[in-house]
């Protein structure tokens, strides 16, 4: 039997060939978690094993997720009351493989995640790296307020408990105690995510259209996590 809530089980539902990266991606998380795979095709089984076991960390591939059947799966488990313990994350990774294909040259977002890059869906690979901030960084996304998770000249990702939507023009301004870097942007990507024990919130990546690069990277180094690149 699995504990509700507890760290016991996480499950993975991805394309087949993305599975071995995505449960790489999601490994310093497991800490002796018994890890559950499901292809894309398997959404339903994927569905009826989450109904059943309540596993405290369900990561879908974003790719997946914004297929059809991830669309729907995602409709499913947030319409479950009873799934509200379990915390749905969108995890992008690529593979060596396919960043030979792709020739571009990337980096890696997180440090403990070394053999796997996030992407967006504007592009196949992210060209620029996005430094990760430390905790709780507050900006504003349209005037309401919003965590930053990551930054780069091009783009950032934000943690928002207003509803953000994929190809949704928005205005950021990251505020300092003397200044304010102001940018424009797109939401490239979004989901609904309901972490254990914290509020509903969406998690959306944006790609800027407008702004200072020198400017959001130097905002970017100035409040980056430690140890973060």
């Amino acid at each position: 039997m699995y504990t509700r809530g507890v760290v016991s089980a996480i499950v993975l539902i991805g394309p087949v060939e993305l599975l071995p990266s995505l449960s790489e991606r999601v490994r310093p998380q497991a800490k002796g978690a018994s890890v559950h795979s499901f292809t894309s095709g398997q959404s339903v089984q994927a569905l009826e094993f989450i109904r059943r076991h309540r596993p405290a960390l369900v990561a879908l591939e974003h790719e997946f997720s914004s297929s059809p059947a991830g669309i729907v799966l995602q409709r499913r488990l947030k319409a479950d009351a009873s799934l509200a313990v379990c915390d749905v994350r969108i995890v992008s990774v690529e593979t060596a493989s396919t960043r030979k294909k792709s020739g571009a040259s990337i980096a890696v977002a997180k440090a403990e995640a070394p053999a796997v890059a996030l992407k967006s869906e504007a592009n196949s690979t992210r060209r620029v790296a996005r430094i990760r901030m430390t905790e709780d960084l507050i900006v504003t996304v349209d005037g309401n307020p919003a965590v930053l998770v990551d930054l780069s000249a091009q783009g950032a990702q934000v943690l928002s408990s207003v509803v953000l939507r994929p190809n949704q023009r928005v205005r950021l301004a990251f505020t300092e105690s003397d200044a304010s870097v102001r940018c424009a942007g797109a939401v490239q990507w979004a989901s609904f995510e309901r972490p254990v024990g914290k509020p509903p919130r969406y998690r959306a990546g944006v790609r800027f259209s407008s702004g200072d690069p020198d400017a959001l990277i130097g905002y970017a180094e100035r409040h980056k996590l430690n140890g973060s690149d």
